[in-house]
């Protein structure tokens, strides 16, 4: 199975989120890849959770809709 991309929303501490895309075989292994990318390997800022939203990206969409931080 190749490694689709996954929508996912990261909640910060102070309560902003935003949208994320995420590569992953699996739902969960796509949230154990943004929770290594935003939670334990981030030096620059901790989020709190990563929620996956359940809903198709397309193959090489990266950017979350708007680009921004909400």
């Amino acid at each position: 199975m190749t490694r689709r991309w996954h929508a996912v929303r990261v909640h910060w501490p102070d309560g902003r989120t935003h949208d994320d895309q995420i590569r992953g075989r699996t739902a969960d292994e796509a949230v154990a890849n943004a929770t290594a990318n935003w939670i334990t390997e981030n030096p620059h800022g901790r989020a709190d959770r990563i929620e996956y939203l359940p809903r198709p990206t397309e193959d090489g969409d990266r950017d979350p809709e708007d680009g921004e931080t909400t």
